[in-house]
């Protein structure tokens, strides 16, 4: 689906997102498993990628968006918002909680999980959220929105920082 001019820019990172997101799915199925070296590249990757895109990106959407958007609280999409920012927000607190106390099973555990969680946020919030968000509010108010939102979207940030992609002579198929 097609965004108006002013949430384009977020569904550009949210592709970028989904490539991540993607990329760590790939991890979790080689064969053979990935190496001690490759998991701990790939969790600190992830654990960066959260730092530099994911952090900005969920404030620029509650400041920008839910700032502005005409719910009350306790609107049930906004709190499905706002609770899977901070659901991801803890995986990658656990991630790097592991990554620095040298537990690399655990934080590969946790960078395969903070995929999970992206794709499903992202997902969530191109097919629920957006739309409602497009169909509510007024276009003074998205553009508003658009310039509060653009200086912390960085689409170049946010690719340099992806993690590795695997080898695809390694990767199993899915079933």
């Amino acid at each position: 689906m097609r965004r108006s001019d002013p949430l384009q820019p977020l569904s550009r990172q949210h592709h970028i997102a989904l490539v991540f997101a993607k990329t760590l799915r790939q991890w979790g199925r080689l064969d053979p498993a990935p190496e001690p070296g490759e998991k701990r590249a790939v969790a600190e990757a992830a654990h960066r990628f959260w730092e530099v895109e994911l952090v900005p990106h969920f404030r620029a959407e509650e400041e920008g968006l839910l700032g502005r958007w005409q719910r009350p609280g306790t609107d049930p999409l906004a709190t499905r918002v706002l609770q899977e920012h901070v659901g991801i927000h803890r995986v990658a607190q656990r991630l790097g909680r592991h990554l620095r106390g040298a537990d690399l099973d655990a934080a590969w555990e946790e960078a395969l999980r903070l995929g999970q969680c992206v794709n499903a946020h992202v997902r969530f919030e191109e097919r629920t959220w957006l739309p409602q968000l497009e169909a509510e509010m007024e276009a003074e108010l998205l553009a508003e929105a658009e310039a509060g939102i653009g200086h912390a979207l960085d689409p170049e940030a946010a690719e340099a920082v992806l993690p590795p992609r695997p080898d695809p002579e390694r990767l199993v198929e899915d079933n």
